[in-house]
């Protein structure tokens, strides 16, 4: 069925966010008084549904100023189903069932069914990451946007995935949902992130596009 089905986490006053980081705040600036309704909202720039660019992890790399929207959109994904279990790390020998559906392809998405644990305290517990062995797959293949439901690429060494997967100039969506919803093997992406001038990462609306 062709259409569009929004992936994004709804961001709210006071969200649990990964350990560590600040909470967002939304506060009424004027509510008609003026005769409009506008909010101060602050956040983290890795709240909800976000993406990371190089200089998250990497000094002196890319900055989302440097990056041309168009790096944050696959134009063929393709869908990874990995239903996950607590703990669970995807590999290389796990994705080598998808070396021919791959082919073409410029972003992944990685379904793993840990979305459903967005909003509550155990969607920071032992969620499903990714290998060494996956981000060489993934550089073999030619992708260079991986999309994934978990908070961060590891539960454990997040600091190592992520710097090699920036290294290798492989975007990262963390935090998305509705991916159960995605019926077709093959998608169009989108998660553009706001123009933050020289900032590390953003919170995105994203979707994927049904042809």
């Amino acid at each position: 069925m062709k259409g569009i089905i929004d992936l994004t986490q709804t961001l709210k006053d006071g969200m649990l966010v990964f350990p560590g980081d600040p909470c967002p705040k939304i506060k009424t600036a004027h509510r008609y008084d003026n005769g409009y309704f506008v909010s101060i909202v602050t956040f983290c720039t890795h709240t909800g549904t976000h993406v990371d660019a190089p200089v998250h992890r990497l000094k002196k790399k890319k900055s989302l100023t440097d990056l041309s929207a168009d790096r944050y959109i696959g134009w063929k994904t393709l869908v990874l189903d990995f239903s996950a279990k607590k703990g669970s790390i995807l590999t290389s020998e796990v994705c080598k069932k998808y070396d021919k559906a791959v082919k073409g392809c410029d972003a992944v998405i990685v379904r793993t069914g840990w979305a459903k644990n967005a909003g509550k305290k155990a969607y920071y517990d032992g969620f499903p990451g990714l290998d060494e062995g996956t981000v060489d797959w993934l550089k073999d293949n030619n992708i260079r946007l991986v999309g994934l439901e978990s908070p961060s690429v590891n539960p454990v060494r997040h600091l190592d995935i992520h710097k090699k997967l920036l290294e290798n100039e492989i975007l990262i969506i963390e935090g998305l949902v509705n991916t159960d919803r995605i019926t077709s093997k093959y998608v169009e992406l989108h998660a553009v992130p706001l123009l933050l001038d020289k900032l590390d990462g953003s919170p995105v609306r994203a979707y994927a596009i049904i042809r």
